[in-house]
């Protein structure tokens, strides 16, 4: 059994690790920003999706690995729910836009040159 926080630790510590088949910096913020609403829904009382949200980002990083984090946070619904929240904010619905359709180019582009960047 690991300690649930060691890969974050073990990324900070050494940010090199990237490979093939998962682009861990990416990983790594979304764990981050999985923790930073899992805060905002302890900071606005809503326990179980706090809970669900959090179970959500501490099983996987149980096992000891980073690179899965995008696929179980993508699909963890309290994440939408907070960024849907913050979403009724003009710049952070702009800010959220501009991120992820970034991220998207970057991901189609990655595709096309057949480098996964998380995407296996």
């Amino acid at each position: 059994q690991a300690f649930f926080l060691s890969p974050l630790i073990r990324y900070a510590l050494h940010p090199h690790m990237f490979h093939e088949w998962s682009f861990f910096p990416l990983q790594f913020v979304m764990t981050i920003l999985g923790f930073g609403c899992c805060w905002m829904l302890v900071k606005h009382r809503q326990w179980v999706l706090a809970l669900y949200l959090l179970g959500s980002i501490i099983l996987p990083l149980s096992a000891g690995l980073l690179g899965f984090m995008t696929r179980f946070l993508m699909v963890s619904f309290p994440l939408a729910i907070v960024l849907g929240k913050a979403g009724e904010s003009s710049a952070v619905d702009q800010t959220i836009r501009v991120v992820f359709v970034s991220l998207l180019t970057l991901m189609t582009l990655a595709c096309a040159q057949k480098f996964g960047l998380g995407m296996a």
